[in-house]
């Protein structure tokens, strides 16, 4: 009966995991309210369903429930830092960008690759307000399920080739790069290394 509960033992459960998660969010950031990546939006998911089962389970203690998801929040604070730290940590846990179309032609074997279907890739163009692939001369899945379309005649995109100092070796081979050239034009520049950038695109073939 709902006379039976411990509302007092509930409460300061909830004002525990209240204060947490406040903690959590501050320190990983904004964006963990809006994850753009497939392990932030597990880490977010996970740490809501434990929140909940720890607050009404009455066989959880106050102390139990804060270990619980203070340890869970830490793993994810700590993965985002390996991953901020390591392409390959980065690509196994969250993939890498695909491209499905190359100058106006499908590419039918990365479609296969990324399990996306046809009608809902229309779907998602036409809600771009893109009508037809003619239109069209690149598309690319990102690691967060979103395309981003570049239309033929529009100004290229910019290619990130360096983000939080760490080189983007599969951007630098779309525009058919390497790491020499990059270290070459980043002394050029006034860089003496490539831990001295925190960000570094290429667009309008500069």
């Amino acid at each position: 009966m709902i006379f039976d509960i411990d509302f007092s033992f509930i409460l300061v459960k909830l004002l525990s995991a209240f204060i947490i998660l406040l903690v959590y969010i501050k320190i990983s950031g904004i964006s963990s309210l809006a994850p753009s990546n497939a392990s932030d939006a597990i880490g977010n998911m996970v740490i809501g369903a434990m929140v909940g089962e720890t607050i009404m389970n009455d066989s959880v203690s106050n102390l139990e429930s804060i270990v619980i998801v203070v340890f869970w929040a830490a793993l994810i604070l700590f993965v985002r830092y390996m991953k901020s730290h390591s392409n390959i940590i980065s690509r196994v846990l969250d993939g890498r960008r695909v491209q499905l179309m190359k100058q106006g032609v499908i590419l039918p074997g990365n479609f296969s690759r990324s399990q996306i279907g046809l009608s809902d890739f229309q779907i998602t163009l036409h809600q771009q307000g893109i009508n037809n692939l003619h239109e069209i001369e690149d598309i690319w899945l990102e690691p967060n399920g979103r395309l981003t379309v570049e239309k033929k005649g529009e100004k290229d995109y910019a290619i990130p080739i360096i983000l939080s100092g760490l080189v983007q070796k599969d951007n630098l081979a779309v525009i058919k790069k390497d790491e020499q050239w990059l270290e070459e034009q980043l002394q050029i520049n006034g860089y003496k290394d490539v831990d001295d950038v925190f960000y570094a695109e290429w667009v309008d073939d500069k």
